[in-house]
């Protein structure tokens, strides 16, 4: 990887610039992005694909689906991108409240309020894949919850969290990176590093990765779970092991589309329970590039992130406003 802090700063501005638009191509789309900063920045597609997934680990911008992937019928997954700025994504929350709402009321020849549009339109939003109104309800779910998370944890997008997080980042990736008091942090180079053997550095990786997900495998209790998991109902096992010990469990096994379909079938509904799957594949999503068996999982794990992240708006969000 071949990223400095410059061209990180330069393709958050282009994102930027982009949502501050308020048109239908506010929100720019991962394949004419791609097509764009190769021409402007000299970003190749890799390093492009890399800073993103930085930038949305520091809680810079944020990446949604747009168009799911359907090699059926050959359609590509395609992502958008919105910076992580309150102000921009609820002004770009009404723009396209309205959008989806005049697309609503042309197609289908009747007026609804968002909210009753989205609830029609959800449970059988495959069928309007790569169509302006499966994208645009897409864009508007995801906006409105990324605004309720602005709102709730304010903390986690401020100036200092992001600085925190930027210089974590260009230390980890050896990214020289010059904060707000000007000081450039240059991150040492180690030539025994470069040196480690292959073995050896998918092994620290791995375990620097996953964390808590290779604890969670390698405690005693984890052979318990793994006899007791295929002969028990999963709500008994989750009352036994707890939330947290088995999503560690699965994602370790990378086990994303489990998962999925345990959420999909109203198995995993608390809120608390949702948004702690939530922040963990927010941590996986960070280290895909740092994991080949991640790269190979990439769509799996997109489609929990999004299968979470409607649950949580279609079971928690609040009553609409009466109008």
């Amino acid at each position: 990887m071949n990223l400095t802090q410059k061209l990180l700063d330069d393709l958050y501005h282009e994102i930027e610039l982009k949502n501050k638009e308020l048109s239908p191509l506010s929100i720019p789309h991962s394949d004419t992005l791609t097509k764009q900063v190769i021409s402007s920045l000299g970003m190749s597609p890799e390093n492009m694909r890399c800073a993103i997934l930085l930038l949305c680990d520091a809680h810079r911008i944020f990446s949604m689906e747009i168009v799911a992937q359907d090699t059926n019928r050959g359609i590509d997954r395609v992502e958008g991108y919105i910076v992580a700025n309150r102000d921009i994504i609820s002004n770009l929350k009404v723009y396209f409240q309205d959008l989806l709402s005049q697309i609503y009321e042309k197609q289908f020849h009747k007026h609804l309020l968002v909210h009753q549009i989205i609830k029609e339109i959800f449970p059988i939003i495959k069928s309007f894949n790569n169509t302006d109104l499966g994208q645009v309800t897409n864009k508007t779910i995801m906006l409105m919850e990324y605004e309720r998370l602005i709102e709730k944890d304010p903390q986690d997008f401020s100036d200092d969290y992001i600085e925190k997080k930027m210089i974590e980042i260009a230390t980890r990736e050896k990214i020289t990176y010059t904060p707000r008091n000007g000081v450039p942090i240059v991150p040492p180079q180690d030539p025994i590093q470069s040196m480690t053997p292959p073995s050896l550095s998918r092994v620290t990786n791995s375990a620097s990765m996953h964390g808590g997900f290779a604890r969670a495998v390698d405690s005693p209790e984890y052979q318990d779970f793994a006899e007791k998991k295929n002969k028990y109902p999963i709500q008994r096992i989750l009352n036994i092991y707890g939330i947290d010990f088995f999503i560690k469990v699965s994602m370790r096994k990378y086990q994303f589309d489990y998962l999925r379909q345990l959420v999909e079938d109203r198995q995993i509904t608390k809120k608390e329970d949702l948004n702690l799957l939530k922040s963990t594949v927010e941590k996986v999503k960070a280290n895909i590039f740092h994991d080949k068996e991640l790269e190979r999982n990439r769509e799996l794990i997109y489609a929990l992130e999004r299968a979470v992240s409607h649950a949580i708006y279609f079971t928690h969000q609040p009553p609409p406003k009466k109008q």
